[in-house]
C-alpha cells in the first residue's frame, strides 16, 4: 500500500482535527469543501469534493457501487484488488493516486489558495494512471479500455 494511505490509516497526518485536538488554535473547517470539519474519514470520502472524486473514478474504472466511509473503502479495496491482474493493480494505482491528488489540492487550498474543479483534478488523475501504466505490460488491456478523460465519460 502507498505510503501516503498508510499514514491517513493510521491518523499520521497532519489535518486540521488532528491539529486542534492536539491543541493548536486553528479553524478545523474542510478547505475544500468549506462544509465539514477537516478529518481522515471527511478528506476521504465524506467530502462533496472528493467524493465525487471517489465517484466518479470508481465509474471510470467500471466499478458500479455508491462510495463508502474511509475505512470501509480501505477493506473494500484490500478484497477488489488482491492479486496481480490488471483490474487489480488498476484499482489500487487509483486509490494511491486520489488520496496523493486529493492531499495535494488540499494543501494548495490552504497555502496557495489555489482552487481546481473535481472534473480536472479528475482528469489529471486519470491521465496520470494513463502514463504510469505504460510501466506495467500487464495492464495493457486493462488500460485500453479506459477512457483518457473524464468529459468522454458518462456521468
Amino acid at each position: 500500500m502507498d505510503i501516503h494511505i498508510e499514514n491517513c490509516n493510521s491518523g499520521n497526518i497532519g489535518n486540521k482535527g488532528r491539529l486542534a485536538r492536539w491543541g493548536v488554535n486553528i479553524e478545523t473547517t474542510c478547505a475544500l469543501c468549506q462544509q465539514g470539519t477537516e478529518t481522515i474519514q471527511h478528506s476521504f470520502f465524506e467530502c462533496e469534493m472528493t467524493g465525487t472524486i471517489w465517484q466518479q473514478l470508481l465509474h471510470w474504472q467500471g466499478i458500479q457501487r455508491k462510495k463508502l466511509k474511509w475505512q470501509e473503502e480501505l477493506a473494500w479495496i484490500q478484497r477488489a484488488a488482491k492479486g496481480r491482474s490488471g483490474g487489480a493493480t488498476l484499482c489500487r494505482m487509483t486509490l494511491a493516486a486520489v488520496v496523493y491528488y486529493i492531499w495535494q489540492e488540499r494543501n494548495n487550498t490552504i497555502f496557495k489558495q489555489k482552487i481546481r474543479t473535481s472534473a480536472s483534478i479528475v482528469r489529471m488523475i486519470i491521465q496520470e494512471i494513463h502514463i504510469r501504466a505504460t510501466m506495467f505490460p500487464r495492464l495493457e488491456r486493462t488500460i485500453t479500455k479506459e477512457n483518457w478523460h473524464l468529459d468522454t465519460m458518462e456521468q
